[in-house]
């Protein structure tokens, strides 16, 4: 692994191509680029906080605030998941004639990710100042988050993108299954109200690594929901340290399966 780790560096400078190349792809012939990126989740932040708040009379201060904030994080869940599928067969020539780390595909496609998401932070976090709410202390854990979510996400990258040039029903499965673990994860609703349908529900969601990414990110950036009926819930230091070890694990064996199979993907793409 050492060896492919090092040969993966001597190919930086080509990363850094592909994922200019990934960002300027995803903005041509657009007039206004990130912006248009970023009003896909306002507006279903603004359409769901008018129907929690005004239809359905739920009473959640600053509800639009953890709306957003765990939109982010799991857009780029999604994106990530659903680039990965393709970032193999939308290179197929390169792969067939040229020769370079074949996991500097996934890896490019999960960073210009990374960084579109990192531009929507800098967008939430002049949402926060407008509302005005103010971050927690431990927003200093937000680069550790980062990194955490950045490791499951190229561990999921790695396994996704072989997968697809073997099977190319799995990115069909991707994007179905991601409609159905968005009504699990705490996007739409806050992780207290999980304990209105009995204490052992909030283990399950939570066995979830994307929700405890979800979770962790409102935690950090935002002060505590305050809810009617139930009470607010601190930062799950447990849960963080479950959601990096699966993270990482994620990582290991993800960059693992890649190169045992990568070699073959010239034959079959």
């Amino acid at each position: 692994m050492l060896s492919e780790l090092r040969e993966l560096w001597r190919f930086r400078e080509a990363i850094w191509e592909f994922v200019k190349r990934d960002l300027r792809l995803r903005y041509k012939n657009s007039v206004l680029g990130f912006v248009w990126s970023m009003a896909s989740p306002l507006m279903r932040v603004f359409v769901i906080t008018v129907i929690i708040r005004r239809v359905m009379k739920v009473d959640a201060p600053n509800y639009s605030a953890y709306l957003f904030c765990a939109f982010m994080p799991w857009n780029f869940f999604v994106q990530a998941a659903q680039d990965a599928c393709s970032c193999v067969l939308l290179h197929f020539m390169l792969v067939k004639k040229v020769y370079f780390p074949r996991e500097l595909l996934p890896l490019s496609s999960v960073l210009a990710n990374a960084l579109h998401f990192v531009l929507g932070l800098l967008i939430l976090f002049v949402y926060l100042a407008v509302l005005p709410v103010h971050p927690t202390k431990l927003v200093l854990l937000l680069p550790v988050l980062l990194l955490i979510q950045c490791a499951f996400l190229l561990g999921l990258a790695l396994i996704l993108s072989f997968l697809n040039v073997y099977f190319e029903d799995v990115r069909y499965v991707v994007a179905n299954g991601l409609q159905i673990l968005f009504f699990a994860t705490p996007v739409i609703f806050p992780v207290e109200t999980i304990s209105r349908a009995g204490a052992h529900w909030y283990p399950l969601v939570m066995l979830n690594p994307i929700a405890g990414i979800v979770v962790a990110y409102q935690k950090i950036l935002l002060p505590p929901i305050q809810l009617s009926d139930v009470p607010a819930l601190p930062l799950d230091w447990g849960n963080l340290c479950y959601t990096a070890a699966v993270s990482f694990a994620t990582l290991l064996v993800g960059y693992w399966l890649f190169n045992r199979y990568k070699w073959r993907l010239a034959e079959l793409v």
